[in-house]
Order: C-alpha cells, then sequence, then structure tokens
C-alpha cells in the first residue's frame, strides 16, 4: 500500500486553520436602527401595557357596578311586582273563600232562564265590590261542575271544552282552595303588550253537592308590570317578564312576532339559568349584556338586556383620548430622540468606515474626533492606536526578518556538524587500518563539501554546483558503504544556472542511503530528476529502489520526522522558511518498494541580494 505524505500541506494545516477561519456573513443591525427602535419600544410598549390594564380595569369596574345596580334594580322590580301579586292573590282567595259569592254563583245557574238576569246583576256587584280598585282585571269567569260557565266583563276567546283541556285548569282542580298564578293561558295573543295578561285560577273549597262552582279563572292585564318595568328600567335596556314556564309576561320591547319568548336565542340562557346571573350575547348583530333574576315567590324570571357599545362608550372615549395624546407624546419623542441619536451615530459611522479602511490595509486612516466626551475619546484613541499598529507593524516585520535569517542560519548550521561527524569517523576508522587511496578522494570529496557547508560565497548554489557537490558526497558513501548502490542525476539544461539553496539535495539523498539502500540485499539505485514546469515552478524528484518505510501512523499521528537525523524536516522548513508556503516537500513510501520525495521550488534564476543568511 503506498503513503502519500504532503509535508507543505502538513505544515500549512495549523496555520491555515487558524487564519482561514473566517466570520460568516450576518446581517446585522446599526446602532441608530436599534436605538430608534428601542426608543420607540420604550415608550409605545408601556403606553399601550398601561392603557390596555387601565381601560381594562376601567371596564371591570363599569361591569361591577353595572352588575350591582342592575341587580338591585331587579330585585326592587321583583319585590314590586310580587306585592303586586300577592294583592291579585289576596282578592283571588278571598272571592274564592266568600260563600256568599258562591251561592250567588251556584244560585246563577240553577234558576231559571227568566230570574238570571237578576241574579247575574247581583253576582257582578258582588265581584264589583272586590275588583273596583283593580282597573287591571280583564275578566272573571267561572266554571261549573261538568258544564257551564260565566263571564264577568269579558266573554272567553275559545270554546269551553278547549279551556276544560287546558293544563291550568287540571292543575287547579288537583289542589283545591290553592291560587294559582300563570302568564296567561296558551291562547292569549302574544304580538301586542297591551293583549298580555296574567292569569289566576283557584278552585273552590266547596262542596260541589251543594255549590256548582268548579273552578274561577281571573285574567289581570298585564299593563300593570309593564308600568312598572318602564318606572324602572335605564336607559338604554329592556325588561321581560316570563313565567316559570318561558312564557311572556310583560315587556318593554316591541317584540316583532308571535313566537315566544325561547324562540329568541339570546333569552335562552336566562329562561333555563337558576337564580340569577348575567352573560353576554347578541341582539340584531350588536353585543348584549343580559342580567336575569328569579322571583323567589312565583318563579318567574325579570330579564334585563343593555347594550354593550353603549355601556362602554365612555371607557372607548377615554381610550381614544390617552391614545391620542400618547401618539402625538410619541412623535415629539422621536422627533427629539432623532438628532439625540444622530450627534452620535454620525461620528461612530465615520469612525467604523475607517476602521474598515484599516481592515482592508490602509494603515493612513485617521478621523476627526467629533460628538459627545465618550465618542471624542474613541475616536484620538482611534488615531493614537492606528499609528502604534503602524509602528508595531514596522518592528515586527524587521524582527521577523531578523528570526528568519536566524532560523534559516540555525537550521543550516546543523547539516554541517551532523555530515562532518560521519565523514572524519570514516576517516578515522580508516586511516586506523591501512593508508590507501581512497583517503585522498575522499578527503578531496570533503574540502568541497566543507566549503560550502560553511557558507563561502553565500547561501546558494546553482543547480550545477549542487549536483557537483551531490557525486562529491557520493564518493564519500561509497568509501563509508562500499559500492552498493549508484546515483543517477538527470536535469534540464536550462535549469542548471538557477540557483537554489545549499545542500538541499544532499540530506535527502543522506536518508535514501541510510534508510533506503543501507539496508538492502544487493545493489541500489538512486535517481534525481530535475525538470521545469509551465508555472516556472522546479520540480526535483530524489527516487531509491530501497525497503521503503510504513509511514502511515508514524508520520501522521506524532508530526515527527520519522527519520533520525537532521533530514527531510529540515529541508522542508528551509524551503519554506525562503520561498514561502506555496513551495515544500511531498514524500511517499512503500515497503519493499523504495522511497520518492518531491522538491517545489521557485525557478531563481538571479542570485538574490541577501545571499548569506548570516549579514
Amino acid at each position: 500500500m503506498a503513503v502519500f505524505i504532503n509535508l507543505k500541506t502538513r505544515a500549512m494545516g495549523r496555520k491555515t486553520g487558524f487564519a482561514g477561519a473566517a466570520v460568516s456573513p450576518r446581517r446585522r443591525a446599526s446602532i441608530g436602527q436599534i436605538l430608534y427602535v428601542s426608543f420607540f419600544l420604550m415608550i409605545l410598549v408601556p403606553i399601550l401595557l398601561v392603557t390596555f390594564f387601565a381601560v381594562r380595569s376601567f371596564n371591570q369596574v363599569l361591569l361591577n357596578n353595572i352588575n350591582t345596580r342592575t341587580m338591585q334594580t331587579l330585585e326592587q322590580v321583583s319585590y314590586t311586582m310580587d306585592s303586586e301579586l300577592r294583592k291579585m292573590v289576596y282578592t283571588v282567595a278571598s272571592i274564592a273563600n266568600d260563600e256568599k259569592v258562591m251561592a250567588t254563583a251556584t244560585q246563577l245557574r240553577r234558576s231559571p232562564l227568566k230570574s238570571q238576569y237578576a241574579v247575574s246583576r247581583e253576582l257582578d256587584h258582588q265581584l264589583h265590590n272586590y275588583l273596583h280598585y283593580t282597573p287591571d282585571i280583564a275578566s272573571v269567569t267561572f266554571f261549573y261542575a261538568k258544564s257551564g260557565t260565566y263571564s264577568y266583563k269579558q266573554d272567553l276567546n275559545l270554546s269551553e271544552a278547549q279551556w276544560r283541556q287546558m293544563d291550568w285548569y287540571r292543575e287547579t282542580l288537583g289542589s283545591r282552595n290553592k291560587v294559582h298564578v300563570y302568564g296567561g293561558p296558551e291562547s292569549q295573543p302574544l304580538n301586542a303588550k297591551s293583549n298580555l295578561y296574567i292569569s289566576a285560577a283557584v278552585s273552590p273549597k266547596y262542596n260541589l253537592l251543594f255549590y256548582d262552582v268548579e273552578n274561577i279563572l281571573f285574567r289581570f292585564q298585564a299593563s300593570v308590570l309593564q308600568r312598572l318595568l318602564q318606572s324602572n328600567v335605564p336607559s338604554p335596556g329592556e325588561f321581560f317578564v316570563a313565567d316559570k314556564n318561558g312564557k311572556l309576561i310583560t315587556s318593554t320591547a316591541n317584540l316583532p312576532d308571535n313566537r315566544p319568548l325561547s324562540a329568541y336565542s339570546y333569552l335562552g340562557q336566562a329562561l333555563s339559568g337558576t337564580y340569577k346571573g348575567q352573560y353576554t350575547d347578541t341582539i340584531n348583530g350588536r353585543k348584549a349584556y343580559i342580567l336575569y333574576l328569579t322571583s323567589a315567590q312565583t318563579g318567574w324570571k325579570i330579564v334585563h338586556t343593555l347594550d354593550y357599545e353603549e355601556l362602554f362608550r365612555q371607557s372607548k372615549e377615554v381610550y381614544r383620548r390617552t391614545m391620542l395624546v400618547s401618539t402625538i407624546g410619541l412623535v415629539f419623542f422621536l422627533i427629539v430622540s432623532f438628532f439625540l441619536v444622530r450627534s452620535m451615530v454620525k461620528p461612530i459611522s465615520r469612525l467604523v468606515r475607517q476602521m474598515n479602511r484599516v481592515k482592508k490595509g490602509d494603515m493612513s486612516a485617521q478621523i476627526e474626533a467629533s460628538g459627545p466626551a465618550e465618542i471624542f475619546v474613541l475616536g484620538s484613541t482611534f488615531n493614537d492606536m492606528v499609528q502604534r499598529i503602524q509602528e508595531l507593524m514596522v518592528e515586527k516585520e524587521e524582527k521577523e526578518k531578523q528570526k528568519s535569517k536566524a532560523e534559516i542560519t540555525a537550521l543550516q548550521s546543523q547539516i554541517n556538524p551532523h555530515f562532518l561527524v560521519n565523514t572524519l569517523n570514516s576517516i578515522r576508522i580508516m586511516a586506523m587500518m591501512t593508508k590507501s587511496e581512497h583517503i585522498r578522494n575522499m578527503t578531496d570529496s570533503l574540502i568541497h563539501l566543507l566549503s560550502s557547508s560553511f557558507n563561502r560565497g553565500g547561501a546558494y548554489n546553482t543547480f550545477r554546483e549542487e549536483i557537483a557537490l551531490l557525486h562529491h558526497y557520493m564518493n564519500i558513501m561509497k568509501v563509508r558503504y562500499g559500492d552498493r548502490f549508484d546515483l543517477d542525476v538527470e536535469a534540464e539544461e536550462g535549469i542548471l544556472g538557477s540557483y537554489i539553496l545549499k545542500l538541499m539535495l544532499q540530506p535527502i539523498v543522506e536518508n535514501a542511503i541510510v534508510h533506503g539502500l543501507h539496508e538492502k540485499e544487493g545493489k541500489g539505485a538512486i535517481k534525481v530528476s530535475i525538470r521545469l514546469e509551465q508555472d516556472e515552478t522546479v520540480v526535483v524528484t530524489v527516487e531509491d529502489d530501497g525497503v521503503g518505510a510504513d509511514m502511515s501512523e508514524a508520520w501522521l499521528d506524532s508530526g515527527k520526522d520519522l527519520f533520525t537525523g537532521i533530514g527531510l524536516s529540515n529541508v522542508h522548513r528551509r524551503i519554506r522558511l525562503n520561498y514561502g508556503e506555496r513551495y515544500g516537500l511531498t514524500l511517499s513510501s512503500e515497503p519493499g518498494a523504495g522511497t520518492m520525495v518531491v522538491l517545489h521550488l521557485p525557478n531563481v534564476t538571479d542570485l538574490p541580494e541577501e545571499a548569506e543568511p548570516g549579514e
């Protein structure tokens, strides 16, 4: 499995990861917008909240007062109505218990036709004595046992049989000598208030063997209750009185048809409710507030309807006036705040524009300090800061230049003692063993290498000189290890005069020998090729057929140089420091298949001005 390691990218990763973390673009509100919105909300929201809760509290207090006053009115009406009904019940009970009246009524039925007129006059006189103070009496009807009737003032508007089949008739017979009050029999018309009746019925206690009267029906016009309601009803509003069966007794409203009260949906809850209560509903498309009370004596319902909008008309007027005053105040405040915000935002905007110029690299940006004290100080501080940044940039640039020179010198100096120790050690061993011609060759090659290593003539060589030094180095290595490998160099003629840092290829060839070919059985080969790409990049490839190495974990995880010498890490850092981030070293290796190192260098055709790092 082939392993490819890009030393250039690896070395750049940390810096790229740091510098490449760009802030994602995001739309942000300006300080002016924030202040305008804040001022607007600080005024508008409190006004709305205060007005809302004030009006709501006012409405609640108003509604509570309406409930209290209306319920008091209903109780007063109920009490007065019960008093009137008690008078009616007392009158009816007195007539039903008057034995003389019962005897006259019985005599009227039993008398021959010629004497009935005189008897009826007597009966009318007796009834008049009871009812003369009651102008609202409509009629009194005596129902005789089995059949027959007599009517005082008005005749019945239905047949006798129809009256006897009604529920009130049977109910009255079931509880003798008890007065029953009704909202009127089912036959009474409902389309006019003047024809509404209050009916009272009683079955006398006397034995039918002696008296023929089985039942008596009294009908009173409901106008007395209507006058009572009209004198108590506040404006606006309407009163309705219904019996316990939901039938209309009287009302201050003109009902448009003959329907019973239960047919009006807005009265349904009141008619079916318990003792008393209130609720809201809609009447003819308008919201209404409805209150009701049940008479404890008769079970009748007194219903009062009020126009909801009219109840809160004053409250709405207060709300409108408050909002008008608040709006005028808000507009005035916004005008004042506009000039206030402008006095702060304008200097800040100028400061932001100058900061953007600094961000783009224009360190000549300055601002005319103005505005409030804090913003004036901010502008002055910005000017001082820009000037200080300029000074620091110049200072840092000079320090970086000195640091680069020092580091290049230090890295290059590491190569010299490393190689010198190995070479001198070989010479020492050979000198101990025997004098040989190889010593002269080896010493001559060493002189050339040492001359270059000690920076005579600057930090750069031409490719031609670097290749010659590489051959000198190979002479030394062959003396040390024997004739176990060959060196083959191929270079394009056009780049032999270009410049390269001294001893750039020697460490790579050394690693190929020590870690690739030294442990190989048989003779090995090292091939060096130098070519120029179209983008003026010089590509140097050093390839061996040695034992190779598996560097997938050791190199990638630790980030350290796999080899024990100065080697590839040193070369890569020298290239980066001298030529920049674009250039560097890549390596690929596979166990048993050899190693290939590729250098990417700029095509330097002129000798750099600062050839000596130590200058």
